[in-house]
């Protein structure tokens, strides 16, 4: 098994982690329906640094989110739904990172 690379994700029994460069992470607990079973997900990779930042996601609902700053750190923001393809995030201070939601 060769080396995690910070942000990989990775699906086990229904339960969504992301490595944070020390540990894995819990992002959801997913639901899966009719026995076929289904994830869904979207991750939003922030590179430049802003302290606000707009998610299109295209999800069809408004989902839970989680932001991991670019070393692994879980950052809080003001998240707002700004519609159930679109949310918004605000920071205190402009980051770069990634936003998970699922």
């Amino acid at each position: 098994m060769g080396a995690l690379d910070f942000g990989e994700i990775r699906l086990d029994n229904g339960v969504m982690t992301v490595w944070n460069g020390t540990s894995w992470v819990l992002l959801s607990s997913l639901i899966s329906g009719g026995g076929g079973g289904s994830s869904t997900g979207y991750v939003h990779n922030q590179a430049t640094a802003a302290t606000t930042w707009i998610v299109t996601h295209n999800l069809g609902y408004y989902p839970n989110v989680t932001v991991l700053d670019t070393v692994g750190n879980t950052v809080e923001g003001d998240i707002t739904h700004l519609s159930v393809t679109q949310l918004r995030i605000i920071f205190s201070a402009a980051i770069t990172g990634k936003a998970y939601a699922s």
